[in-house]
């Protein structure tokens, strides 16, 4: 009968994934000892910072979209009683213009 030369190796190739795994895990808890040492909190997850990256986008987004509403206000003058005078100057200009052309006029 043919041995296969896997089986004889299996034992050698359990205890070295063992021994491989041991390692890991300490080198893990010492990687998290020094995350905790310099400060590094739970909260800097890459999954808490990808949530956060996103409320940032959206708001951005949103920011965007206010300004531009906005942006039409910006000529306002910041007072209602400025924005009255403002109002009643351009009425006239208005009435100027219609008076320098007539045929212009909508009234």
């Amino acid at each position: 009968a043919v041995v296969s030369t896997q089986s004889v190796d299996l034992p050698v190739e359990i205890e070295t994934a063992k021994v491989q795994a041991q390692h890991y895990m300490e080198t893990t808890k010492e990687f998290k000892k020094l995350l905790s040492a310099s400060g590094i909190k739970k909260e800097y997850t890459h999954e808490n910072l990808q949530k956060i990256s996103e409320k940032v986008t959206a708001l951005s987004t949103e920011i965007e979209s206010t300004n531009k509403r906005v942006a039409a206000y910006k000529e306002l003058p910041p007072s209602i009683p400025l924005a009255k005078d403002r109002v009643r100057q351009i009425k006239l200009e208005i009435d100027a213009m219609e008076r320098e052309f007539p045929e212009l006029s909508c009234g």
